[in-house]
C-alpha cells in the first residue's frame, strides 16, 4: 500500500523547502476543510471500489500532517501514484510504485513539468510542478466552457507565471463546475504524466545516465547531466500509452475508448500553442520532442482504438502526413516496450 513516507522523503522533504512557499511543519488544517478537499478534488473513492476510502484515510488524523503543504502534496502527485499502484500496473510491479517518493517540483522554479530522479540514496522520486497541477484545473475549466481560445489564456498564464504560489482554496474556482466528468478529466491527465516518469524508471533510463544525484539548483553538475534522449522521451510517452489505455480498458471496459484522448489532453494543449502561438517554446528543451510529434505519436500507436471511435478519417491524415515529413520518419512509434510485462489485465 502506497504510503507517505520513504527513506528519502527527508532529503525530498529539503529539495523542496529550499523554495517552497509554505512551511511543511505548519500545524495540520481542520479535519473537515482536509476531507472536503479529498472528497471534491479526487476520484480514490471510486477508484478504490472503497465507499468512504477518504474518510478511512483520515482515521489516524491525529498523527498524520495534513498541514497545507502537505496537503498539496498529496492532491499533485501523491493521489495519482496511489492510482498507478492500484489499478495501473500488476502487481509485481505496484511495489516498486510504493517505494517511490511523490515530491513537489517548487513553485519558485516555474516550470509545468514532472520529473523522475534518483536521491543520494538511490530511491526512485517522482517530482510533480505545482504550476502543472494548476494548469491542468485551469485547462479543464477552459474546456468545460467551451472557451476557443483555451490555448493563448493559458499561454499568457504561463509566461506570467500566474500559477505559481496556487493554495488548495484557490480550487473553490471550480466548485460549482466539479462533477463527476470534470474530476475525472483531471485525474487521468495527472495519471498519463506520473505514468510517463514511471515508464522513464521501467524502461531502464536512470540508470543511462552517468550521474544519477538531482539538485534544483541551476548550476549543478548533477542537475546539468541528468539528460536523456528525444527517442528515450518518446518511448516513455508511448508505454506510458499503452499502460494508461491498458488502464483504462480495466476501469472501464465497455466504453474505454471514450476517455483515451484525456489522458493526452495537456500535451494536445502544447501542441496547439506550439502551432498557433509560439513554437519556440518547446524548442528550448532539446531532450524533448515537439508536443506535435508526441501527439501524433501516440495516436497513431494506437490508431485501432481511435478508428473504433469513429476517427479512421483522422488517422488517415495523420498517416498521411507523417509520410510527406521528415521529422516523423525519425521514430519508430509501433516498436515493442515489452508493455504487456506490466500492464494490469483487464476482464472482458
Amino acid at each position: 500500500m502506497y504510503n507517505k513516507y520513504r527513506k528519502s522523503e527527508d532529503w525530498v522533504r529539503h529539495q523542496e523547502t529550499r523554495l517552497l512557499n509554505v512551511d511543511p511543519t505548519a500545524e495540520n488544517l481542520p479535519k473537515e476543510y482536509v476531507l472536503g478537499i479529498l472528497n471534491n478534488y479526487t476520484c480514490l473513492n471510486e477508484f478504490r471500489h472503497i465507499e468512504n476510502y477518504n474518510e478511512k484515510k483520515l482515521e489516524n488524523y491525529k498523527s498524520q500532517i495534513w498541514n497545507e503543504y502537505s496537503l498539496k502534496k498529496y492532491l499533485a502527485v501523491e493521489y495519482p501514484l496511489i492510482l498507478l499502484e492500484s489499478t495501473g500496473v500488476k502487481s509485481e510491479y505496484a511495489e516498486i510504485v510504493s517505494d517511490i517518493v511523490g515530491g513537489l517540483l517548487p513553485y519558485d522554479i516555474g516550470e509545468i513539468n514532472a520529473a523522475i530522479v534518483l536521491s543520494p540514496l538511490n530511491d526512485t522520486v517522482i517530482f510533480f510542478s505545482e504550476s502543472m497541477y494548476a494548469f491542468i484545473w485551469k485547462y479543464f475549466h477552459l474546456k468545460r466552457n467551451s472557451n476557443s481560445n483555451y490555448a493563448e489564456i493559458l499561454y499568457k498564464s504561463m509566461t506570467k507565471y500566474e500559477f505559481l504560489n496556487w493554495k488548495t482554496s484557490d480550487l473553490k474556482v471550480y466548485q460549482q463546475q466539479i462533477d463527476a466528468e470534470f474530476k475525472l478529466s483531471v485525474t487521468l491527465a495527472q495519471l498519463f504524466v506520473v505514468m510517463h516518469e514511471f515508464a522513464h524508471y521501467l524502461l531502464g533510463h536512470l540508470k543511462q545516465v552517468e550521474t544519477k544525484l538531482f539538485s534544483f539548483a541551476s548550476n549543478s553538475q548533477a542537475h546539468m547531466s541528468y539528460a536523456i534522449s528525444r527517442e528515450d522521451e518518446l518511448d516513455a510517452d508511448m508505454l506510458a500509452s499503452d499502460l494508461y489505455v491498458a488502464f483504462l480498458k480495466h476501469s472501464f471496459k465497455y466504453n474505454y475508448e471514450e476517455f483515451i484522448l484525456i489522458g493526452f489532453e495537456i500535451i494536445r494543449c502544447f501542441a496547439k500553442i506550439e502551432h498557433d502561438i509560439d513554437e519556440k517554446m518547446f524548442f528550448k528543451n532539446k531532450h524533448h520532442p515537439l508536443p506535435s510529434s508526441r501527439m501524433i505519436y501516440m495516436t497513431l500507436r494506437h490508431k485501432q482504438e481511435f478508428i473504433k471511435k469513429g476517427e479512421a478519417e483522422l488517422i488517415s491524415f495523420l498517416e498521411e502526413g507523417i509520410k510527406t515529413n521528415r521529422e516523423f520518419y525519425t521514430y519508430d512509434f509501433n516498436k515493442d516496450l515489452n508493455s504487456e510485462k506490466y500492464m494490469k489485465e483487464h476482464e472482458c
